[in-house]
């Protein structure tokens, strides 16, 4: 779990550092202050940086642009003055790669140096050698070397540029060509364990897989619970399969949600019963995918009336105990502060921390990202005044 968290040159933070966390945390500040960036980068960390989920993610804000010249670049200053985006180029402050050796994207815990991950824009040289074996035959030998920025005008013709994403000891290079593939040998490193509630509706087939894995546990009765905040007549819930037709017309085998009701005849589909109840679903099913984790929720109020956010505060405090998962959320709404606030009195056993980012105005760092935290303390007298939520 993080105790802190420093962000640095990652979109629009160059440098950000949130000097303590809670095992609930949420997220305030004004639009575009950086919140929903915040949540990114605890993804990024979680997920070792693996390509695969920097695509996801890069595609989710159409940051995807790929040219089958990406693999081959002339060593010119132009290299940095290039008109159409490089796959991840968005990612970096001022959305373009550095033009200075040593300039990485860090994220993670300050103090502890093993949750703490760079990625780093290079170049790289791909030299090949045909040497004679033992028996007369060729063999290929692949080397390859960093090209220093600083060196770019003396450098060959024929560099590629990849991504160096680090953690601890370990390395993955990923080349920056039509289909970006790993450059490191040995295995990529995996998801990681968090659970990702974005402010859309996460598809049928997505949460019916998350239900399949704690179906007929322990935590069925948790999730069913919680939806009970919304829907008290609840009695159940499944998944059963739907033929529909997808976007080539073609027949597509779906999963929808039922649930049981105790004053209807027959199971309802649980979209029917608006998004209040969808939302809840969503956030606690995902949950048990950030066992041992961390959960991320974007906009936490969203399709939830006021009247209501305290009791889902309070299961998704109890479900950071049970599961040993940190979380941290956004909000725009002040209800959703005071719900929160409240809860974090009184539940002791889960400590729960609201920051705010905003914008320094010193002369000394104009424009800085600054997270001022809020802890248990502070929370009892907070007002309105002191927060900005829009």
């Amino acid at each position: 779990m993080l105790s802190a968290l420093e962000i640095e040159n990652f979109r629009s933070f160059q440098s950000l550092t949130i000097p303590r966390l809670g095992m609930v945390n949420l997220i305030v500040g004004k639009n575009n202050a950086g919140k929903s960036t915040v949540l990114e980068a605890v993804r990024i960390l979680a997920g070792n940086g693996n390509r695969y989920l920097l695509d996801e993610i890069a595609e989710s804000h159409d940051e995807m642009v790929r040219s089958r010249n990406f693999d081959r670049f002339a060593a010119q200053p132009t290299l940095f003055e290039t008109q159409t985006a490089r796959p991840y180029e968005d990612f970096f402050f001022g959305r373009s790669f550095p033009t200075k050796d040593g300039v990485k994207i860090r994220i993670g815990d300050p103090d502890n140096s093993d949750n703490l991950i760079s990625i780093e824009h290079a170049f790289m040289e791909t030299i090949k050698e045909v040497s004679v074996g033992d028996e007369g035959s060729n063999e290929t030998i692949t080397r390859r070397r960093v090209v220093p920025k600083s060196f770019l005008n003396d450098a060959p013709e024929n560099l590629g540029q990849v991504i160096i994403v680090t953690r601890g000891e370990k390395s993955i290079l990923t080349a920056l060509d039509n289909s970006p593939r790993s450059l490191s040998s040995g295995n990529s490193y995996d998801d990681g364990k968090c659970g990702v509630v974005p402010t859309t509706f996460i598809s049928m087939n997505d949460l019916a897989r998350d239900w399949d894995k704690i179906a007929l546990t322990e935590y069925e009765a948790i999730v069913k619970d919680a939806v009970r905040h919304i829907v008290p007549e609840l009695e159940g819930i499944t998944f059963v399969e739907s033929t529909g037709r997808s976007s080539s017309n073609r027949i597509a085998l779906n999963r929808v949600a039922r649930v049981k009701l105790a004053n209807e005849r027959r199971p309802v589909p649980l979209s029917s019963l608006g998004d209040g109840m969808l939302r809840v679903f969503q956030m606690t099913l995902r949950a048990f995918s950030a066992k041992d984790g961390y959960l991320l929720i974007d906009e936490f109020e969203n399709g939830l009336h006021y009247t209501i956010q305290e009791e889902i505060w309070a299961t998704i405090f109890q479900l950071s105990a049970t599961l040993n998962m940190q979380v941290f959320a956004t909000t725009h709404s002040w209800d959703c502060i005071k719900s929160f606030a409240t809860v974090c009195q009184r539940e002791p056993q889960t400590e729960g921390v609201l920051f705010r980012i905003g914008r320094s105005i010193m002369h000394s760092n104009a424009g800085q990202a600054i997270a001022t935290v809020f802890d248990k303390e502070r929370l009892e007298s907070i007002t309105q005044v002191e927060l900005e939520v829009r």
